[in-house]
């Protein structure tokens, strides 16, 4: 329903009460109907509908220039012939506040329900009309269409479940408790006239929504880690590997335990979210869909490297998989994953490790809101190696998605479509590439990058191992090469490592199953580097790599003398290197887009960077992680931005699945049910418009001017 236009007769006096209220309702009911989240046209005297602005640079036309006096039918702003308009304003909001859950229902029920441009509901599905029997998705349908119909109290123009969807995300938003909402409920309950249908506790609002968010499925798991009870071996009792129990025994009794439902209880259980209906969720919401093809749309290619789609990897699996490609609504998919502590303040070892998709489709793809939580591999020890045994459920999807698709109906196009899904690589953290990969991350060869030429050396004193060698990535002709004192000694004549291509990697373990390739992890690699720089010329005692045990392998190594310890009686005394500041000192030092032309500059300047720190620090200092930035333009090249494939994104959102867990004794199934909800309550707020949301409030660092587009 169209509101009034009569604040449109104020145009005289924009200062006038009515008018400045229209205007809100106008921009209220643009960005509903064009299902717009940052722009629309702009209607004023001076735009004339010509240009596409924010809602704040439209908001101040209208007040400074004034809305197009012959601009009567709202054609660019979603406004139908026939569609009718309102002249009671508290009748416009009401019906404006029941659209919103109006439209996501049709967006989830599309096969069922159906609505004309009136809002009316024109019809369900053929399966009534010929008398057979809704199916179980059919009959969740009609559940949501009666709580919608139904009003919040005798009298109420606003839906029963309008007022739930808006409560509980205030809730989700707002971080409220349990107990906190039932008071409020229990408040609404008595102030709200009688014959009130608003449930009495978050339990019973909860179960009124369920059947708008997904599920999830629990899969039992061997205590060892050997096997899923999936599939074939779903009524198996003991795993077919170690022979070890499925089921929780009691301690006194020895007897099985058994649940008041009469299942048995399970000692380890997997919980696993489904990924191909959440795939389809994203292309049924009308507010989402149009995004899916913004990699494909929206990207200028000049050069410049902002998103994966610039990178080397994406346009060579353009190249290799056309058919894929054509589809620009196929989603391309990164899997991330890591550990942690469900316990705040724990002495208990626990470890619960979530795994992560990210969908690329969409823009910014690293926000929280497009993340997909895959599984939730459970404690109390982490998976370790046998992490594959976990992945076999998405593994199994996901080549489902890859060679036949699934059936997906797009909101944007209203046409139905194959959609299909790759995995384009892994985000973690370095100790978890080795799990991932199965590349072991420690000793002589824990560069994967370098592979089988890694160089390396043991250092005797420190009990550590080093790599150094980074002379040679320099020119053949480089002085450095030739340089023996400033070094470690010897002349360095050969050449870089040889990178490795896919077919290289798959001839290395054509023996083994399961391998997933991965890039380097920036963020760990930026905090070590930090750490050892800093540690190491401050001083810091703990974090410094300048110590004893160093001074001493340098004295064995036979090189830079000046810092070899001196020997005064029982004692040494280090000599002060270069590199450590003095006190006054010490008082100082308290890119989104890449240029690809720039990239190979950057690779041939990080490699003398690493030659001069090896002129001034210890071999010591130099750790697999103060190795691995001299791969990092060539991974640049190949993945694109790094901003899309670190860790800090993915430890935010473990950080907020910690939150979830509100019972100790079983995080897991905390962190799972408060998750879904907190899936439902995020689809839901992509409709709400008339209360703030995470996808309609200003940005934290908002300066009026160009707002990314968050889908």
């Amino acid at each position: 329903m169209a509101p009034s236009k009569k604040w449109m007769s104020f145009f005289n006096d924009r200062l006038n009460e009515h008018y400045k209220d229209g205007v809100q309702k106008f921009l209220n009911y643009a960005f509903l109907k064009t299902a717009e989240e940052h722009k629309i046209r702009c209607p004023c005297v001076k735009c004339k509908n010509s240009g596409y602005r924010s809602r704040e640079v439209v908001e101040m036309h209208l007040y400074v220039y004034g809305i197009s006096p012959n601009y009567t039918f709202w054609y660019h702003h979603g406004e139908r012939r026939g569609e009718p308009q309102s002249d009671n304003e508290e009748e416009e909001h009401e019906s404006e506040n029941d659209e919103e859950i109006q439209e996501l229902l049709e967006d989830i029920y599309l096969e069922y329900y159906s609505f004309d441009k009136s809002g009316s509901n024109i019809g369900t599905s053929n399966h009534i009309e010929h008398g057979e029997e809704p199916n179980e998705e059919a009959n969740a349908f009609y559940k949501m269409l009666k709580e919608f119909e139904q009003p919040a109290y005798p009298g109420c123009n606003t839906s029963k479940l309008s007022i739930i969807v808006k409560l509980l995300y205030i809730k989700s938003i707002g971080r409220w408790s349990n107990e906190s909402f039932d008071m409020l409920l229990q408040m609404l309950k008595d102030i709200l006239p009688s014959g009130s249908s608003l449930p009495e506790t978050y339990y019973d609002a909860k179960n009124i929504i369920r059947d708008l968010g997904l599920s999830y499925e629990k899969i039992d798991a061997c205590v060892n880690n050997c096997m899923l009870y999936w599939k074939d071996d779903d009524d198996c009792s003991s795993c077919k590997i170690c022979g070890a129990s499925r089921w929780k025994e009691d301690i006194n009794s020895g007897e099985i335990k058994i649940k008041s439902n009469g299942k048995k209880v399970s000692l380890k259980t997997m919980r696993y979210f489904p990924l191909k209906p959440r795939l389809q969720r994203l292309f049924m919401s009308r507010n989402i869909a149009s995004f899916m093809r913004w990699h494909h749309d929206s990207r200028v290619d000049d050069g410049v490297m902002r998103h994966p789609a610039d990178s080397m990897a994406w346009k060579y699996f353009d190249e290799i998989h056309k058919d894929f490609s054509l589809e620009p609504r196929n989603v391309r998919l990164s899997l991330a994953s890591d550990g942690f502590q469900p316990f705040n303040q724990s002495k208990t070892s626990y470890s619960i490790w979530p795994v992560i998709l990210i969908p690329y489709n969409l823009p910014p793809c690293m926000k929280d809101s497009n993340f997909i939580l895959s599984m939730l591999i459970p404690g109390p020890e982490g998976p370790g190696d046998a992490i594959d045994i976990y992945l076999k459920p998405l593994i199994e999807e996901l080549k489902e998605l890859w060679e036949v698709g699934v059936d997906t109906f797009d909101a944007s196009t209203r046409q139905n479509f194959k959609l299909h899904a790759s995995l384009l690589w892994t985000i973690n953290d370095f100790p978890a590439y080795e799990n991932l990969s199965g590349w072991s991350t420690k000793g002589k060869m824990a560069c994967p990058c370098c592979n089988k030429e890694t160089c390396s050396m043991r250092l005797a004193n420190c009990s550590k191992q080093c790599y150094m060698g980074h002379r040679r990535y320099l020119p053949s002709n480089h002085k450095w090469r030739k340089d023996k004192s400033s070094f470690d000694g010897t002349r360095e004549l050969r050449p870089p490592p040889k990178s490795l291509s896919g077919s290289d990697i798959l001839a290395q373990v054509s023996d083994l199953e399961g391998i997933t390739l991965t890039k380097d992890d920036v963020m760990h690699i930026e905090k070590n580097i930090c750490d050892n720089v800093l540690g190491t010329i401050m001083n810091i005692k703990g974090k410094s790599k300048d110590h004893v045990q160093a001074r001493l392998d340098l004295e064995a190594m036979k090189i830079r003398p000046e810092l070899h310890p001196i020997h005064k009686g029982d004692k040494l005394e280090l000599p002060i290197a270069s590199y450590t500041l003095s006190k006054n000192e010490k008082h100082f030092l308290c890119a989104k887009t890449l240029r690809v032309d720039e990239l190979s500059q950057i690779e041939s300047q990080i490699a003398l960077t690493l030659c001069k720190l090896e002129q001034v620090f210890l071999p010591s200092f130099f750790d697999v992680m103060v190795h691995l930035p001299v791969h990092l333009a060539n991974e640049a090249k190949i993945g694109g931005p790094f901003q899309y494939r670190w860790m800090y994104p993915i430890e935010r959102m473990l950080y907020e699945l910690k939150k979830l867990i509100r019972n100790m004794a079983r995080p897991e199934g905390s962190i799972a049910e408060g998750y879904i909800a907190k899936e439902c309550m995020t689809l839901c707020s992509r409709y709400l418009k008339n209360i703030k949301t995470k996808f309609n409030r200003l940005e934290r660092n908002n300066d009026g001017g160009f707002h990314t587009i968050d889908a």
